[in-house]
């Protein structure tokens, strides 16, 4: 049994539990917050007096915590404690609290503040906290500012730390409760209790997590709200790889094993929801698919809008205009020129050096120099806006900006309160996913031209859809294809093996590093170590670029040749300590002044993006506030506690995160290691990412499997809802009457 009161559990089974003191840190992964600790107790299972204890905390050396599981002993490490709770304990006693604030846990008193406190006040300053109370002002240092931070930062620890009480049977560690304190704030608990599968919602929390939640509130086995939560859990696993929609048998299948109860009762569930209007069912050549019906409406909402602003001409129809003079455009370059201007809708494609750039400045020249129109520029990302802005003379913004995202009321323009405007031009495009190309569409007015322009092999959005293809090959929208390679583009060996790669083929491998494309070849266990000998030593000595301005661009976050592993060693070498340089550590990182650093997620009171890179310019390690000044933007961000989650290093990012970005010079490891991740697209993309300089290091055999695999097919509704193709289901009474999709052990079919 499971209830929820103020900070209260009755666990669903008894588990062994003991309370300690971490004395150690061993391990601590950042991403998903595993750790393996050190803890002092009395327990009779210790080990002179320690218990190594594995499980999700963010506690430091010093915090009391009480911990349950159970005593394990595993092959590897030995034996030890399986947490499926650490939940931290605040000290009743002076000593205890002066150990509990210099540990960093609550985010925004520092230790020195918080000795302060309890030198003044003793305990009784956290009731004194808890209240806001001005007598706090007497504390030498708390001034109005500082009394504000100082009893917000402990409102909301403590509500974090009454989530984490309450749910700390279930495995929902420190991280996660940050995490629901800040999207429901204090009807936390009251919304878990009425809708346990809506923790599914919140970044990190397992839907096994959410499940056994709920079952602990007595939510029945194959009740509706659970049977739906998986079915819609299966679905958002499917747009988390890409897909709009999934087959029915497939989500069938999976939702059965996840929630480990008969097929029939998913199929039938499916069908009440599809029927009740909260999933989206239709058949394709009589086998039947499943969305969730939000992104069924965006693929729905995206064909209409188009075919709204395609219905008419553009304002500027009966004008006359004339090529911009001073250009020697290719056919392709020219063609591309005629149907933008004369079109309501087009996209624009082509590979690197095939002229996009040059051809979207003479649209927009021709648009506002000779119609008179008034163009928006946009890009997905702050750092492909500020490209954009570059090379066309004029001012462009993020599509968050552009559509004055509001975080609690979402685009303030919308169909409602279009945007004023004759044209919008969208760069980048291969990053639109479904839910933001529906956004950009429902703001932009009928009368409005859309220009959307992107390279087509690149990687494709992080969201789910294949926009830029799917309008390519819908044929429903005018397509312009840049296919020739300038002149002067001729001789890049990054631009010509680029394009060999995209087409499957090996590139030209040469080991010159003066060569503006080299490929230094090395077994695996060399590769961490050439990479920062070449970003620290040898692209600086040969070609006087600063390390700071070559980008290391790599397929995943783990092994040697991952983001984490060579930020680290990077770090080390670019950045290393120094005591004129104040550092502050959040987990297992180490901010210091001069890191270079990147945004992970969007900010909208800052107006700082996922993806978005800078440089920390200050430190302060007693507050674990580090500043930090991003590219393109007027001022400097400041960014503590918790908050931190959201900022890495970024002497290493991932070729996913480069996207609608360019380098001086960029480092590309080639490794086995990355071989789920290899394919041509993804080299592809990392490739066109140099500007100056290209270097792969490593495996010549991870380069032949990448440009021999094209990336995972997509399974998308855009093309069919274009071309009125999909066959509602509709009035299906038992699964009989849904067409078999010829599912075996879960895979996917495609259409």
């Amino acid at each position: 049994m499971f209830s929820i009161n103020k900070t209260t559990v009755t666990p669903v089974q008894q588990d062994t539990r003991f309370v300690g003191r971490v004395k150690r840190v061993i391990f601590r992964n950042p991403d998903n917050g595993f750790s393996i600790l050190d803890v002092e107790t009395d327990h009779p299972e210790a080990q002179n007096g320690l218990v190594k204890v594995k499980g999700s905390s963010d506690l430091r050396p010093g915090n009391e915590c009480e911990c349950i599981g159970r005593f394990e002993h595993h092959p590897k490490h030995g034996y030890g404690f399986e947490a499926r709770a650490i939940v931290p304990i605040i000290p009743d006693t002076d000593e205890g609290l002066v150990r509990y604030f210099n540990s960093g846990i609550v985010k925004g008193i520092s230790g020195t503040m918080g000795k302060r406190l309890v030198d003044h006040f003793g305990t009784h300053a956290l009731n004194l906290l808890s209240r806001a109370d001005p007598a706090l002002m007497a504390v030498p240092g708390v001034k109005d500012k500082t009394f504000e931070r100082i009893t917000e930062a402990w409102k909301q620890h403590e509500m974090v730390y009454r989530i984490m009480r309450a749910l700390k049977e279930y495995d929902i560690g420190n991280a996660d409760a940050w995490l629901i304190y800040k999207t429901w704030g204090e009807k936390a608990l009251p919304t878990i209790k009425e809708h346990p599968y809506r923790l599914t919602s919140i970044r990190g929390i397992s839907f096994a997590k959410a499940d056994r939640v709920a079952l602990s509130m007595n939510v029945d086995k194959d009740s509706r709200q659970r049977v739906l939560a998986g079915i819609r859990h299966v679905l958002s696993e499917a747009e988390d790889e890409g897909h709009t929609r999934l087959d029915w048998g497939v989500t069938r299948y999976r939702a059965s094993k996840l929630l480990g109860i008969d097929p029939e009762t998913v199929s039938e569930t499916m069908i009440s929801a599809v029927a009740d209007d909260i999933l989206a069912g239709y058949k394709i050549d009589e086998k039947a698919w499943v969305a969730n019906k939000s992104m069924y409406d965006a693929e729905v909402r995206i064909a209409e809008r188009i075919a709204d602003i395609m219905v008419s001409a553009p304002p500027w129809e009966e004008t006359p205009w004339t090529m911009p003079d001073g250009m020697d455009y290719s056919p392709s370059q020219r063609a591309a020129i005629q149907n933008a201007v004369t079109s309501k809708f087009m996209v624009m494609t082509g590979g690197p050096g095939t002229g996009k750039t040059t051809v979207t400045r003479s649209i927009i020249d021709i648009l506002e120099n000779q119609f008179n129109a008034n163009v928006l520029l946009c890009a997905p990302t702050g750092r492909a806006a500020k490209r954009l802005s570059e090379a066309t003379g004029r001012d462009a913004s993020t599509i968050h900006m552009m559509l004055n995202y509001n975080p609690q009321q979402g685009f303030m323009y919308d169909a409602m309160n279009p945007l004023q405007c004759d044209a919008v031009v969208v760069d980048e495009a291969s990053m639109l996913d479904t839910r933001l190309m529906r956004s950009v569409l429902n703001a932009i007015p009928n009368h409005a031209m859309v220009l959307l322009v992107g390279d087509a092999d690149q990687l494709p959005s992080v969201g789910a859809g294949n926009l830029l293809h799917d309008l390519i090959n819908s044929n429903r929208a005018p397509v312009a294809r840049l296919t020739e390679i300038h002149r002067q583009a001729q001789d890049s060996r990054i631009i010509t093996n680029s394009h060999a790669m995209n087409r499957g083929e090996m590139p030209v491998m040469s080991e010159d590093p003066n060569s503006d494309f080299s490929f230094h070849s090395m077994e695996k266990e060399g590769i961490p170590e050439h990479i920062v000998d070449l970003v620290t030593r040898v692209i600086p000595q040969t070609q006087g670029i600063d390390p700071n301005e070559v980008q290391v661009l790599t397929p995943m976050k783990g092994y040697e040749c991952g983001t984490r592993a060579l930020n680290v060693r990077l770090q080390e070498k670019i950045n290393p300590p120094a005591t004129e340089k104040p550092e502050t550590h959040h987990g297992d990182a180490v901010y210091r002044l001069h890191d270079r650093v990147m945004q992970t997620r969007n900010d909208y009171k800052n107006n700082v993006f996922n993806g978005d890179m800078g440089k920390v310019i200050a430190v302060n390690p007693d507050e674990k506030l580090v500043t930090v000044q991003f590219d393109g933007h007027d001022r400097p961000v400041e960014i503590a506690g918790t908050q931190l989650d959201q900022l890495l290093h970024a002497y290493a990012v991932t070729v996913h995160k480069s996207q609608g970005s360019e380098y001086k010079a960029v480092v590309i490891p080639a490794t086995t290691s990355h071989y789920v991740m290899l394919n041509r697209n993804l080299y592809y993309t990392a490739v066109t990412r140099g500007k100056k300089q290209v270097h792969m290091v490593g495996q010549p055999e991870a380069v032949r499997i990448a440009v021999s695999r094209e990336g995972q097919a997509r399974h998308t509704g855009l093309q069919l809802q274009l071309h009125g193709m999909l066959d509602p289901i509709q009035n299906a009474s038992s699964t009989d009457d849904i067409p078999q999709a010829g599912v075996r052990a879960g895979r996917m079919n495609t259409p």
